[in-house]
C-alpha cells in the first residue's frame, strides 16, 4: 500500500475529504444524497474538471444517481461536486439498523488519472449515547494525565494525551468515561470522533477500549487503527492499534457493535496511550467524541400520506420495525375498492400467517401483524416476506425477526 500511495501522489491523487448525508440518515427502505467534499492529496493538479462515479458494493446498498463532476483540483486544494446537490443513494427495507453500507467512488481526471476510494455508510437513524467536543471541561471523564488544549491547526478545544509535549517512556495513561453506556437494546454502536497522531510506529501506540465489567478490556477496530506488529510488549501481534503519523484531522469511526445486545448495559469506553521504553512522539489528540447507538425501536416510521388522496397504484410500504421481536406495522396503498389479501410468507414461499382477507375501499390502509404464526406460536428468527395481493396484482416486501 505504501508503495501504491507513493506512486500516486506523484501526480493528481483525489480523494475522499469528508462526506454527509443530506437527510441527516439513510433508513432502511429509503434514500437519502451523499455529499462528498473532495480532495487532491497529489503533488499535481488536475488540469479540467473531474469525473466521479459511485456504486454500492454490499447486498442491500444502491445507487439510483451515481455520476457527478467536481471541478479542476489543485494540489492539496478541496472542491464540492457541481451543482451541490450529492449522488443519491438507498438503503433496502431489509437492512438492519446501524448495519455499515459501502460505496465505491473512483475519481478519474481529465489526463486520465484514476483514484479510487470507499465511503461507509450506517443504515439507519442513530440515538446519541454520548457527546463531548472538550468546550467544557473534563467533567464528563476519569481523564488521568490527559488534558485540553487546542493549536493554530485545530483553534478549538481538544482532547490530548501529552498536552504540554510529548507522551512519556513507558507511558500507560487511560482517559475512562464515567458514566457507562447502555447497549442491550440495540444491534450496532460505534464512538465517532475526529483525531490526528504522531505516534512511534511498530513500537508505541493509542487504543480505544471496551469492557462489560469494567476489569477486562477489548481493544475496538477504527478506521484509522493497524494490527499491532508483535515488536512491543504495547502492540500485541494483530490486535488493532494507532501507530504512525497522520498530521491532518479527520473523522475516525471504531465499532463497539460486539458489545451489543443482552448482558451490555453497563459497557465501560476509555482511550488509552501506551508507550515502551525509548522515543517520545506528540502522541494522539482526538475532538467531539459521539457515541451513537442504532436501536431497532427508534426508528423512523415511514411518512404517512393523506387518506383522503386516493394512490395512482398499489403499494405495500417498508414493514415498520424491521427488524423485529413483536408487533410489525403495516401500510399499504389501494388505488381501487376491491377485495385485499396480506400474507406472511417463508423463504420457501409457503404460508405461515394470513393477516387480513377481505374487501376495502380505495386509499391508504395500516394493519398490524402480531409477529406469530398460525395457532399464535411465536415466529421463530429468520427473514419473512409480506405479500399483499388486490385486484390481479401483489406487491412484497421483507421483514426480519429476532429474538
Amino acid at each position: 500500500f505504501g508503495c501504491y500511495f507513493v506512486a500516486s501522489i506523484a501526480g493528481p491523487f483525489v480523494q475522499v475529504e469528508r462526506w454527509d448525508l443530506a437527510q441527516g440518515a439513510l433508513n432502511a427502505g429509503d434514500w437519502a444524497y451523499l455529499r462528498v467534499v473532495a480532495r487532491n492529496i497529489g503533488s499535481a493538479g488536475a488540469g479540467g474538471a473531474i469525473a466521479a462515479r459511485v456504486t454500492a458494493l454490499d447486498l442491500g446498498g444502491y445507487v439510483l444517481a451515481g455520476d457527478a463532476s467536481y471541478p479542476a483540483l489543485a494540489s492539496r486544494s478541496s472542491g464540492t461536486q457541481a451543482g451541490g446537490g450529492g449522488f443519491q443513494i438507498a438503503a433496502h427495507d431489509t437492512v438492519t439498523p446501524g448495519r455499515l453500507l459501502r460505496f465505491a467512488i473512483e475519481f478519474t481526471t481529465s489526463d486520465g488519472f484514476i483514484s479510487p476510494d470507499t465511503i461507509a455508510v450506517p443504515c439507519g437513524t442513530p440515538t446519541v449515547l454520548a457527546f463531548d467536543n472538550a468546550s467544557s471541561g473534563l467533567g464528563k471523564w476519569t481523564p488521568g494525565t490527559w488534558g485540553i488544549t487546542s493549536d493554530p491547526d485545530h483553534p478549538l478545544p481538544f482532547f490530548a494525551e501529552s498536552p504540554t509535549g510529548g507522551y512519556a517512556n513507558k507511558a500507560n495513561n487511560a482517559m475512562l468515561l464515567t458514566a457507562p453506556l447502555d447497549l442491550s437494546h440495540v444491534v450496532h454502536a460505534y464512538a465517532e470522533f475526529g483525531a490526528r497522531w504522531d505516534v512511534q510506529r511498530d513500537y508505541d501506540g493509542a487504543v480505544i477500549e471496551a469492557s462489560r465489567n469494567g476489569s477486562s478490556w477489548t481493544r475496538l477496530a477504527a478506521t484509522g487503527t493497524n494490527p499491532g506488529s508483535g515488536l512491543s510488549n504495547v502492540q500485541t501481534l494483530g490486535q488493532p492499534i494507532y501507530s504512525g503519523t497522520r498530521h491532518r484531522w479527520r473523522r475516525e469511526r471504531a465499532d463497539l457493535s460486539s458489545f451489543t445486545g443482552a448482558g451490555t448495559a453497563t459497557v465501560r469506553f476509555r482511550l488509552r496511550m501506551l508507550a515502551d521504553n525509548a522515543g517520545q512522539y506528540d502522541g494522539w489528540n482526538f475532538d467531539s467524541l459521539r457515541i451513537v447507538a442504532y436501536d431497532p425501536a427508534m426508528q423512523p416510521m415511514p411518512v404517512a400520506v393523506d387518506e383522503a388522496q386516493v394512490p395512482a397504484r398499489l403499494a405495500l410500504r417498508a414493514p415498520s420495525p424491521n427488524p423485529a421481536t413483536g408487533p410489525v406495522r403495516l401500510e399499504f396503498a389501494m388505488p381501487r375498492a376491491g377485495r385485499a389479501r396480506i400474507e406472511v410468507l417463508d423463504l420457501a414461499g409457503r404460508r405461515v400467517r394470513a393477516v387480513f382477507d377481505g374487501a376495502l375501499p380505495a386509499g391508504e390502509h395500516v394493519f398490524h401483524w402480531d409477529g406469530r404464526m398460525v395457532g399464535g406460536h411465536a415466529m421463530a428468527a429468520g427473514v419473512y416476506v409480506i405479500r399483499l395481493s388486490a385486484d390481479g396484482e401483489s406487491c412484497a416486501r421483507r421483514v426480519a425477526i429476532i429474538r
